[in-house]
């Protein structure tokens, strides 16, 4: 009887096993679930954060997504909101970003991107019976450079704040849309496309790298830079002039301001430039030598 009852004992233990090691997974992964969720929350805040801070008006991001073992952050739905006063909700949008880094780096004080791509990408140059929104919006990016000090030290704040470094910013795909109306009507309601922009190695000016916001700044910055070089001779002068007075306000972008001046004076020379993918695809199309 007792050789009878060996078997039923142990199909028994050997169940609760199961019931055990299956509780035990559904919570691990129930675990790993909340985590990816809130690093994904804790990512978003940070841009928005950075967004805000940068320019002085209200950043939002609709969704951060973070790939723990591909090693890659994709955002979409980032908008900047325009300054108190206009009626179009925006001064700049962003479709899509995807941002390449080690899972590694994340974990270190500075943390060092391969590749940040941003496609899509709207700005809405604005004047609305008053000042116009860029003027605002660099106003806003000139006091927020200006609280470093003399010594070009980061304020007591951003010391403890992890610090990025950029080795390739690739902007892709850029619609700058412009509506002046009281300067001149539909005169001056006016589209400026930009293909591609190329920066390199943002925030390695700084020490050790430099805040998101920083970074941020600087990526608008860049925007601004390009639209003057691109709309040279479809701008209206005025908003030319008024664009470059308020850029010199700013920190210059250094060696960032003669890589973007370069590709958009190629791009007048020798048509449109190609993006990294029509390259690769051309390459591979051409016969081998």
């Amino acid at each position: 009887m007792t050789s009878d009852l060996a078997p039923t004992v142990r199909g028994r233990l050997l169940k609760h096993l199961k019931k055990i090691v299956l509780a035990v997974l559904l919570v691990v992964v129930l675990l790993v679930v909340l985590a990816v969720l809130w690093i994904n929350q804790l990512a978003k805040a940070g841009i928005e954060f950075a967004g805000t801070s940068a320019l002085g008006v209200a950043t939002t991001v609709d969704r951060v997504a973070i790939g723990i073992l591909s090693g890659s952050c994709q955002l979409s739905g980032l908008q900047v909101a325009n300054p108190p006063g206009f009626k179009s909700s925006h001064f700049l949008r962003l479709k899509e970003g995807t941002i390449d880094v080690a899972l590694g780096s994340i974990l270190k004080d500075t943390v060092e991107v391969p590749l940040l791509t941003l496609r899509g990408i709207e700005v809405n140059l604005v004047r609305e019976n008053g000042p116009a929104n860029f003027r605002t919006i660099v106003d806003n990016i000139a006091r927020f450079e200006a609280s470093r000090n003399q010594t070009d030290e980061p304020p007591p704040d951003e010391k403890s704040r992890k610090k990025f470094i950029f080795h390739e910013v690739v902007i892709e795909d850029v619609s700058v849309f412009i509506d002046l109306l009281p300067l001149g009507g539909k005169l001056t309601q006016l589209t400026v496309p930009i293909d591609e922009i190329r920066l390199t190695n943002v925030g390695s000016e700084g020490n050790n790298g430099e805040t998101l916001a920083r970074v941020t700044a600087i990526v608008v910055k860049a925007l601004l830079d390009a639209i003057i070089t691109k709309g040279e001779n479809i701008l209206p002068p005025e908003l030319l002039s008024e664009l470059r007075e308020k850029i010199a306000d700013l920190k210059p972008l250094k060696t960032l301001r003669a890589n973007i001046l370069e590709r958009l004076s190629t791009e007048g020379r020798n048509g449109p430039l190609r993006t990294r993918r029509q390259e690769r695809i051309r390459r591979r199309q051409e016969p081998s030598q």
